[in-house]
């Protein structure tokens, strides 16, 4: 087998000599170290610590040179990149279009690094850079704002953003892996509070979130096997009556380890690794044995459950609460099936038809934190919507904000046009259920009336509760 001469590879395409080292030496024995030219050997360590598609440096390049100026003592930060947007470029461009990109991404963050530290590709959207500069959140700003700089690619023109994780050795440690995986929390966690991009520094407070985030996903999925799990129900107060009409179903969760958890942390994280789904089934179905309980003991209140986004998209959604409705054994009138516009929004055509599929059910709709999304006026008027909540910020600010008055006022106009109920969210004053009430909303919601209860002590509220007794002034 011919062994090529230095000249011979100095001329071959790059292409034709990117073959791991170890399976070269395999089929090319005279690629083996001890017996490789010079250079042969350059071009396998280049090919070794190299990225082939932008010919940056690789993350095992940078972790070895990072570690090496820690082990001096030197101070170091790491700058984690994530960059959004060039895998829509392949999608509606091509390959040749998503490449272009990530060349022009590859070279400003060169040119930016010249002179104050290193960069590196670690795969697809994800860049990093080591700098031991005396001010790294500024220098991760002037990266953030030369990667998102205009890209013009065969007269079309693309705006990439970048989501920066920010580490420094003095917070986090001596070792360049530990401060990848910080300024890739740091990274996520700035993605997650904003999906344009933006630069986050990694601390010990947000590395702790991030371990107990860990720990929760991780416990979730045998959180209903375990009875973890605890239904809580909130009073909804009829506005003219006064009395109880019905409860909006909540979950809770104390864990023997972590100890009570939040909807608002254990929610999302349910939605991300997928147990949103158990959780929505667990709440329908024990929301339904009390609202099943409550008819057959002459009690006509109804109970409203929260859907989520993944819960409106899965097929088997209608078959799952017909199933729910049967084992309970209620009039399929006791249930409220509650959707925020946001997840009506995402798929409207289905939206609708997996709507309409409840309503022939015979199941109520509620459109949930109503003028805090994005839904359309037009879907509203499409889809078989029964009641608008109105969401607690615009309440909070009544009656003494005329603007959020307005708001609310104008709310309650469209749903009647609409020929909708309307609920009010988050009422914690007498004087504003009052003037919630006067503006013609149908029912009330909110810590005036009650905190959410175990079932056993709402429903000894909802047998005892009297009417207006939280508007002490409602005969003036």
């Amino acid at each position: 087998m011919h062994q090529p001469t230095d000249e011979e590879w100095t001329e071959m395409p790059q292409d034709s000599i990117l073959l791991s080292a170890a399976n070269a030496k395999h089929a090319y024995p005279w690629l083996a170290k001890e017996n490789a030219s010079p250079v042969v050997r350059a071009l396998l360590r280049y090919q070794a610590t190299h990225d082939i598609q932008t010919d940056l440096p690789n993350l095992d390049w940078l972790i070895e040179k990072t570690d090496q100026a820690l082990a001096k003592g030197e101070k170091c930060s790491l700058i984690f990149l994530l960059v959004l947007g060039i895998n829509e470029i392949g999608e509606q461009h091509g390959i040749a279009a998503a490449l272009h990109a990530l060349l022009i991404i590859a070279q400003r963050l060169q040119e930016t690094m010249q002179d104050v530290g290193l960069a590196a590709r670690i795969q697809g959207e994800l860049f990093v850079a080591a700098s031991a500069a005396p001010d790294p959140l500024a220098l991760a700003e002037r990266l953030r704002s030369a990667l998102t700089q205009p890209l013009a690619w065969r007269g079309h023109v693309f705006h990439l953003e970048v989501s920066i994780g920010l580490a420094r050795s003095e917070d986090v440690g001596k070792q360049a892996e530990s401060l990848i995986q910080a300024g890739y929390i740091a990274a996520k966690d700035e993605l997650l509070h904003n999906p344009r991009g933006g630069v986050r520094l990694f601390t010990q407070e947000l590395g702790q979130k991030q371990e107990r985030q860990y720990q929760i996903q991780a416990r979730l999925p045998s959180a209903i096997q375990q009875g973890a799990l605890s239904l809580a129900l909130q009073a909804k107060v009829g506005a003219r009556d006064g009395r109880v009409h019905g409860a909006e179903a909540l979950v809770r969760w104390r864990d023997a380890q972590l100890g009570d958890i939040s909807p608002a942390e254990f929610i999302p994280l349910a939605e991300r690794n997928g147990t949103i789904t158990d959780i929505s089934l667990w709440v329908l179905r024990q929301a339904l044995a009390e609202a099943a309980a409550w008819q057959r003991a002459g009690l006509n209140l109804s109970v409203a459950v929260n859907l989520s986004a993944i819960d409106l998209q899965r097929p088997q959604l209608i078959d799952d609460v017909r199933a729910a409705l049967a084992q309970a054994g209620g009039t399929p009138d006791i249930l409220n099936v509650e959707l925020t516009e946001s997840a009506v929004a995402q798929d409207p055509q289905w939206a609708i038809e997996q709507l309409r599929a409840l309503k022939r059910l015979g199941v109520g709709l509620s459109l949930d934190d109503f003028g805090t999304g994005y839904s359309s006026l037009s879907y509203l008027r499409r889809f078989p919507i029964d009641t608008l909540k109105i969401d607690q910020s615009f309440v909070a600010d009544t009656p003494g904000d005329t603007d959020a008055g307005a708001i609310v006022r104008a709310i309650i106009a469209l749903a009647k046009t609409l020929g909708m109920k309307t609920v009010a969210e988050g009422v914690e004053t007498g004087e504003q259920a009052l003037f919630l009430r006067k503006l013609g909303v149908d029912e009330l919601q909110g810590y005036l009336f009650s905190r959410p209860l175990p079932p056993e002590t709402f429903l000894s509220l909802a047998q005892g509760f009297q009417p207006h007794t939280w508007a002490p002034h409602a005969s003036h």
